[in-house]
């Protein structure tokens, strides 16, 4: 497998401001795992934090953290975005070295990132750090395109332009039905639970455009002219509308450390 942010490190780096405009995650979902979980608070690691969505949210819940995230990059956009005034801290790290202790967190997240990961030796760098009882939850938030004409639309644009694309979605979708086997594949997870939500984002226009230009994946496989052409036919398709609608499904899959 490939390691975490390895070959596309510069990609993500590259795209590391248009980050701040990415879409949450579902809130009823990780409320429902933190209810699950039974515990109000306590101390969690992000692991491939980007540039801390999934942190935030987390962190607002009352939880002190670690962001873990090998872009200097993203790691400076985190910060700031994420403020100090939220229990949390940042270090450079992947998941399969995390560089952190053993035993000393709670709870671990990854969001939208374990696809990356070398499965094997991320889920055992993750056991190492989680406490006895402790949680991973893998979780990520797509666009629903089986409802959401617009995006679905866009969706048709990058393809209709860049033929035989192959987008990241794919192969997460593809990773799904062999995540709990996956998952508890190391005999120290167990109790694999499947969480997911849908819900929707009011967008503005400009936060849109500035969200799409983070698909490194298009980016790469379309070279900068066809780029620059899908941007143009994306904003052609918002036309005068000043908000989009847009929808999402949050999955995650959650096992503890036995």
């Amino acid at each position: 497998m490939r390691p975490l942010l390895g070959k596309t490190s510069n990609d993500f780096s590259r795209v590391a401001p248009a980050y701040l405009f990415r879409y949450l995650y579902s809130r009823e979902v990780i409320d429902l795992l933190r209810a699950a979980r039974g515990a109000p608070n306590g101390t969690f690691a992000d692991i491939g934090a980007g540039t801390g969505t999934l942190t935030n949210m987390i962190a607002w819940a009352g939880w002190r953290g670690l962001a873990i995230e090998p872009s200097d990059e993203m790691r400076d956009v985190g910060t700031n975005a994420v403020g100090a005034a939220q229990e949390v801290s940042w270090q450079a790290g992947t998941a399969e070295a995390t560089g952190l202790p053993d035993a000393c967190v709670d709870w671990t997240w990854m969001g939208d990132a374990f696809h990356w990961t070398d499965h094997k030796c991320a889920l055992r760098e993750i056991r190492r750090i989680l406490r006895p009882g402790g949680q991973f939850t893998a979780i990520w938030c797509l666009r629903d395109l089986a409802n959401d004409p617009f995006q679905r639309e866009v969706d048709g644009i990058v393809r209709s332009m860049v033929p035989g694309i192959r987008r990241v979605y794919e192969d997460i979708e593809e990773l799904f039905p062999r995540l709990s086997q996956i998952l508890t594949s190391d005999t120290s997870l167990s109790q694999c639970i499947h969480v997911e939500g849908w819900h929707s984002e009011l967008t503005t226009r400009d936060q849109y455009l500035n969200m799409f230009r983070l698909s490194f994946d298009i980016q790469s496989q379309a070279g900068p002219e066809r780029w620059t052409n899908i941007i143009c036919a994306i904003d052609e398709l918002i036309g005068d509308r000043p908000n989009l609608n847009l929808s999402y499904n949050t999955h995650s899959w959650t096992v503890e450390a036995v």
